[in-house]
């Protein structure tokens, strides 16, 4: 787990960039998704189609960094309808 916070750190940015390839390279094998839509577990192979539909990005708050790599982001997020740009949902979660 050495050097998780700078993977986190580029997979959020890859996320909010919809660069799709770069989120499927900084995941792991199983990701567990959720949003105003509902909750999914899904394979990273997956993520692109997510990255598309979702309209998903944030912003971080606080990041909590444990003694053993593992990293935990506070992020205000945010779903806009990726057609017309409402917004469906805003929310504080944990990553």
């Amino acid at each position: 787990m050495v050097g998780s916070l700078p993977v986190v750190e580029k997979w959020l940015g890859a996320v909010n960039e919809q660069d799709a390839e770069q989120v499927q390279a900084l995941s792991s094998g199983r990701i567990v998704i959720a949003g105003p839509r509902g909750r999914g577990i899904m394979d990273r192979s997956v993520l692109g189609e997510w990255l598309g539909r979702s309209g998903f990005t944030s912003q971080p708050l606080r990041w909590f960094c444990g003694a053993d790599g593992r990293v935990v982001v506070e992020q205000q997020a945010v779903w806009h309808e990726v057609g017309t740009g409402q917004l469906q949902g805003r929310s504080v979660i944990g990553s």
